[in-house]
């Protein structure tokens, strides 16, 4: 797995990002000072500022020294563009296939009971109820 795919699988499972608020994140959204991520959500959800973790900042950070380009985008393609919902999707089946997975239809499917931070003042929404072990999460 390179850096740019750590990376984009850690924002996604941290922030709860769909692949189109994933690959739609701008280098000018990562506050370095700040440690937080401006998220535009879609579909109707809350955009906001997220807290950004020491391992997920290092990533960050590891993944830019990678690159030469002025894109404006956090996550590119090899070659050098945006990325695509397209891609995403085969760069989650490939991995989840290396590590002896069966590939689910979707980066959805994988990111599905990731939990958003939602701010400490957020009232708990659908995915804080069924089958989700609550023990473990925050």
């Amino acid at each position: 797995m390179t850096f740019r795919d750590h990376l984009l699988f850690l924002m996604m499972y941290r922030h709860g990002l769909r692949c189109s608020e994933a690959i739609d994140i701008r280098m000018e959204d990562v506050s370095f000072d700040r440690a937080a991520l401006w998220v535009r959500r879609l579909k109707g959800s809350n955009s906001g500022m997220h807290p950004i973790e020491g391992d997920e900042l290092r990533a960050i950070r590891l993944y830019l020294s990678t690159r030469s380009d002025s894109l404006p985008w956090l996550v590119v393609s090899e070659r050098q563009g945006r990325l695509t919902r397209f891609a995403v999707n085969y760069l989650v089946e490939r991995t989840a296939k290396a590590a002896g997975f069966d590939p689910p239809a979707s980066s959805y499917a994988i990111m599905r009971r990731a939990r958003p931070y939602r701010g400490e003042n957020s009232v708990p929404g659908k995915h804080d109820r069924g089958e989700l072990d609550t023990e473990t999460r925050n």
